[in-house]
């Protein structure tokens, strides 16, 4: 059994109605009302911080594919930089073979622009998403305050 001075003592008011409520619920469990408070803010405060420590993980895992997304938009710009030089220089060369190969550029460069384009909307929503992120990171912190002070 532990010892009383393992114990804080703290002195709580209680509207009447919760209180009902937390001596029907011990009752029920077969304990003291200290107990049900007791074991129900353990609960509470377990259950936070197991929920902080998943919201923590999802928001790692979310920021890994949005500079995963990154990178790719940047890759898809690098290579389509690499197209209209390639193109412009054909355009000065200027040949019977330069022609067919400037068309072919060109429809290369068409392409890329697209993708280029949906890359560049995607790392729009990356940007949005790192916003959020970076609130859900505030909010985590201000969380675990809140819970600290509490405890």
């Amino acid at each position: 059994m532990a010892k009383q001075d393992d114990y804080a003592r703290y002195t709580i008011r209680v509207p009447q109605e919760t209180y009902s409520l937390i001596e029907k619920a011990a009752a029920e469990a077969n304990r003291s009302v200290n107990a049900e408070i007791v074991s129900r803010l353990e609960t509470s405060l377990t259950d936070m911080g197991q929920e902080i420590s998943e919201l923590s993980k999802k928001l790692q895992r979310r920021d890994e594919q949005l500079s995963i997304a990154l990178m790719e938009q940047r890759k898809g710009r690098r290579q389509r930089n690499t197209l209209v030089i390639e193109l412009e220089n054909c355009r000065k060369l200027l040949d019977g073979g330069a022609v067919k190969r400037i068309a072919e550029l060109e429809a290369q460069l068409m392409a890329r622009s697209e993708h280029v384009d949906q890359l560049y909307e995607q790392a729009n929503t990356v940007a949005g998403l790192h916003q959020s992120i970076a609130q859900l990171r505030e909010d985590i912190e201000l969380i675990k305050a809140a819970v600290l002070r509490k405890e």
